[in-house]
């Protein structure tokens, strides 16, 4: 009988060629690099082989897809890609292996202070050249790329790493006119540095890293002429970086911010509003950001002198301010979230010392959120403290422990969506002890995460997803002798709630752990060192001297 060939499956078929793929990008961004690196030495300018690129691209894509958007997207993308430079080094570590020891922690840490609010001060300090000394304690990818962009512009700031301390020193205002910006990755950043740059006539290029490449700043585009300004993006039918970016300084008595005009866009105008010597005024009209903002800048208006009145659906900004050289930042809500969630997962207690803002909407959300958790907390001037008897990954059974579980699904409506990915690991360590826990995938104003990211954040975990009426996560019967234990994070709040995944299914691997030095660089260090951790690495014993040799001298 004539052995006939197994047929593939279609999942095989994909599978393959995908890894054709992969071969082709590999070998597509070892050609660019050589490229980048043969610039200045007689080839090709580096705009024009790009400029070529993308047009041949478009015309041959365009071919298989109607949706531009998308054409341009990938091709950025692509232009991103860095192949990892495998060495032998590198080929053993793999990826970061996730195994915490299962013991109630005893946390005692100095706060993180707040990220946002911490580039909020360096960007009002820096646009008014005035002096300003800021606690950063560790500083962040973030932040660092923030200062690289003042800096480019002029400004003059510096950190100290012994001492944690970022200052800003006494000059002139930055001066962006005829100068190109690196923005960085972030778009709150461009939205400050762009906003910065409206007070200086003339032209300024602004460019960025991949995620700023894709970004959609068409709404910033119909806001700038308002301004007096005008945004000129450099890559045809792009809605995003690099762009020129042309001001007169001349300001309105008043604008009316547009209805699609994003948060952080509304936030960098007005705080920006009191560098540009004129009065102005905000009117809302249908854009629903500008209360919240004001919330938002209200403490630090308050604390630099800004003159500023607020009425139904519009804010009155004086020109003028003067900041504090040595501003009191509260602690980072997040980070320190993070930090509380230890003692919930593993028990023990997290001691946090620091200004921890009870009033601040998120804070609050996370205070519900612990409570319902079972978290005993103490907020002090000293700062915050959680404990817990029992972690949920080591409690045998649900008498042990003190979970409101209605609340804890209602607080995490409450809670921002970029915070979301702390509430899923805490609902699945409930659903490891219970049997089954509610999934909570919508936090505030309704704002929710991805479907598919949950599950395959779950699954690594040890979880699946039960679809119904009511989906709930349940634990998965094949979790101890499944492979999938490799996970790649798609940011760096992801990224910190997996590692407190690890508690739940020991062994878990992050492929990018590098991710996290974006909100916080010592983060692994801590890890590292728990269950009683520390942010400084341990110093390594110093190599023992080499012997003297004898010398021996015969006449």
């Amino acid at each position: 009988m004539e052995n006939r060939p197994h047929k593939r499956s279609a999942l095989q078929s994909i599978l393959e060629i995908d890894q054709e793929i992969m071969k082709l990008i590999t070998r597509r961004s070892h050609i660019l690099l050589n490229l980048r690196r043969a610039k200045g030495r007689g080839s090709v300018p580096e705009v024009q082989t790009e400029k070529q690129l993308r047009q041949a691209w478009e015309r041959e894509a365009g071919k298989l897809s109607r949706d531009p958007k998308m054409v341009r997207q990938l091709f950025t993308l692509l232009q991103e890609v860095e192949v990892i430079q495998f060495t032998d080094a590198a080929e053993t570590r793999g990826a970061f292996n996730l195994s915490p020891a299962l013991r109630p922690v005893d946390i005692a840490l100095p706060g993180m202070p707040s990220q946002r609010e911490l580039r909020l001060r360096v960007a009002l300090a820096a646009a008014l050249g005035a002096p300003c000394s800021l606690t950063v304690l560790v500083l962040s990818d973030t932040l660092s790329d923030f200062m690289k962009s003042l800096s480019q512009a002029g400004a003059e700031l510096s950190y100290d790493a012994s001492a944690g301390v970022l200052t800003c020193k006494q000059a002139e205002r930055p001066q962006f006119a005829e100068r190109v910006i690196y923005a960085g990755d972030d778009t709150l950043s461009f939205y400050l540095l762009s906003a910065m740059a409206l007070c200086s006539p003339g032209k300024t290029k602004f460019t960025g890293a991949a995620n700023l490449k894709i970004a959609d700043f068409s709404v910033w585009r119909n806001t700038l002429p308002l301004l007096g300004s005008r945004l000129a993006n450099m890559v045809p039918k792009s809605n995003g970086l690099p762009v020129h970016q042309e001001c007169s300084a001349m300001f309105p008595q008043e604008i009316v911010l547009p209805a699609a005009l994003p948060y952080d866009g509304v936030l960098s105008l007005v705080l920006m509003s009191c560098t540009w010597d004129t009065p102005i005024t905000f009117k809302a009209g249908e854009n629903p950001h500008l209360d919240a903002v004001m919330d938002e800048l209200t403490p630090i208006f308050s604390d630099s002198n800004v003159h500023f009145s607020r009425a139904a659906e519009e804010v009155h900004i004086q020109p003028g301010a003067t900041v504090r050289q040595k501003p009191s930042l509260p602690m980072d809500t997040f980070l320190t979230s993070v930090l509380l969630t230890f003692p919930v997962i593993a028990g023990g207690r997290s001691a946090v010392s620091g200004a921890w803002d009870a009033g601040n909407i998120n804070s609050k959300a996370f205070s519900a959120f612990f409570k319902a958790a079972g978290l005993t907390m103490t907020v002090s001037q000293m700062g915050i403290e959680g404990k817990a008897q029992t972690g949920l990954a080591l409690a045998q059974d649900k008498s042990a422990l003190s979970i409101d579980l209605p609340a804890l699904v209602a607080a995490v409506a409450n809670l921002d969506v970029e915070h979301l990915p702390l509430s899923l690991v805490i609902l699945a360590g409930v659903a490891r002890v219970f049997g089954t826990a509610p999934l909570a995938l919508a936090g505030r104003e309704g704002k929710r995460v991805d479907f598919g990211l949950a599950q395959d954040f779950l699954g690594r975990l040890g979880f699946s997803i039960r679809e119904g009426n009511e989906p709930c996560i349940v634990p998965r019967a094949d979790a101890d002798t499944a492979p999938d234990l490799t996970w790649t994070s798609p940011d760096p709040m992801w990224a910190m709630a997996f590692s407190l995944g690890a508690y739940l299914r020991p062994g878990i691997k992050l492929t990018n752990p590098g991710i996290v030095a974006e909100l916080m660089p010592a983060y692994w260090t801590f890890f590292n060192g728990l269950p009683v951790p520390t942010l400084t690495s341990k110093p390594k014993d110093a190599a023992p001297e080499k012997p003297k040799r004898r010398r021996i001298i015969t006449e």
